[in-house]
């Protein structure tokens, strides 16, 4: 997909179907309460472990891991699905399973209608992209995917921060894009870029009708 238009596409929406036959239930506890079954589904043993244990440490050792989806649990939390997969995907970055990482945060954009949390979720996503590139281990194309549709939520995010009054948010894919850019030589696109977080620090976008 070119660049070179991308604030005049549409706030993408993630809608996720999901079937309305009826199950035999598989998973219990926090994640069936989460209606995160499908995703826990495909997860590998290795994943699905590791977040029970970090699931565990996060309640301070009140339940058990096994308690997080056994098909008999009650087990519950407060937070939504989206604060349980950014927590465990904290848990994930700093223990170095990025892959796991990766696979939780997409899950929250899948599911969040939040601009914000949509925002916070790339930010995070991006990072990991960082990590891998100075460990020589980065995808480059994915990474540079992840920033341009990050930089798609920019109009709707300083719309929102606007009519909270609050400062519009620091969008990291502007600088991350434009580097990646400028170390290809592209700098048709890299102007482009350039273009683009200029008019969301103005917020001048709004000037030429693009919502």
């Amino acid at each position: 997909m070119g660049i070179k238009n991308i604030f005049q596409l549409k706030q993408p929406t993630f809608n996720r179907n999901l079937s309305d036959q009826k199950k035999k239930k598989k998973y219990g506890g926090i994640i069936h309460q989460l209606q995160l079954d499908d995703f826990w589904d495909n997860l590998d043993p290795q994943e699905r472990s590791f977040i029970r244990n970090c699931t565990k440490w996060s309640f301070g050792g009140s339940i058990k891991g096994k308690d997080i989806d056994h098909p008999n649990s009650l087990a519950t939390t407060k937070r939504d699905d989206c604060r349980f997969l950014l927590g465990n995907a904290a848990w994930a970055f700093d223990s170095k399973e990025y892959y796991l990482a990766e696979s939780l945060l997409l899950e929250v954009i899948h599911r969040s209608k939040c601009l914000f949390t949509l925002h916070r979720a790339y930010q995070k996503l991006i990072h990991i992209y960082e990590v891998s590139a100075i460990e020589k281990k980065c995808h480059l194309q994915k990474w540079k995917s992840y920033c341009e549709e990050h930089i798609k939520l920019a109009p709707a995010l300083f719309c929102e921060s606007i009519k909270k009054e609050e400062i519009p948010p620091e969008i990291r894919s502007f600088y991350i894009l434009k580097k990646i850019l400028h170390d290809f030589n592209d700098m048709v696109e890299y102007k482009e870029i350039l273009l683009l977080e200029q008019q969301y620090k103005n917020g001048n976008f709004f000037l030429k009708g693009i919502q």
